[in-house]
C-alpha cells in the first residue's frame, strides 16, 4: 500500500430470502446467462465467503487459527479483485466497486489494533525525541 491509505472492509448483505439466494447461486454457476449478471453474481458470492487469511477461533481449544497465512484477513476491493482473478473471473477493481455499490454492500474502515474502548487499555507512549544539544549563537 502507498502512503498510509487504509483499505475499507467490505461486507455483502445476506440474501433477502431463499428465492434470492437460489437465484444468486444459479447465476454464479450459469454459463448461458448475460455475462454481466454472471460476473455480478460471482462477485457477490465471493464477497460472502470468509477470506483465507481471516483468523477463526476453534470452539474446542479457544485458539485462533488461520487457513492461509499469506491470504487476506479481510475483503477489500484489491483483495476481492485478486481472488476473483485467481478463480478465473475477469474483472477490474473499478468494476468490483460498481457491482458492490449497486448491491448496497456496506464499506467499513479497518480498525487499528492500537486503539481500544477498554478503560484499562494503556496506549503506547509517544517515542521520545533524540537528545539534541542546544544551538549556540
Amino acid at each position: 500500500m502507498d502512503g498510509g491509505a487504509v483499505p475499507k472492509l467490505l461486507f455483502a448483505r445476506a440474501p433477502k430470502d431463499a428465492v434470492e439466494e437460489r437465484k444468486i447461486r444459479r447465476l454464479a454457476g450459469a454459463r448461458h446467462a448475460s455475462a454481466d449478471w454472471i460476473r455480478r453474481a460471482q462477485i457477490i458470492a465471493l464477497a460472502r465467503t470468509q477470506p483465507a487469511g481471516r483468523p477463526v477461533r476453534d470452539p474446542a481449544t479457544d485458539e485462533l487459527s488461520v487457513n492461509d497465512e499469506t491470504g487476506p484477513g479481510a475483503w477489500t476491493l484489491d483483495t476481492l479483485t485478486a481472488a476473483a482473478h485467481e478463480l478465473g473471473i475477469v474483472v477490474a477493481r473499478s468494476q468490483v466497486r460498481r457491482i458492490l455499490l449497486a448491491e448496497g454492500v456496506r464499506r467499513r474502515r479497518t480498525r487499528s489494533w492500537a486503539t481500544s474502548h477498554d478503560p484499562h487499555f494503556a496506549p503506547k507512549e509517544p517515542a521520545s525525541l533524540p537528545f539534541m544539544p542546544a544551538r549556540r549563537e
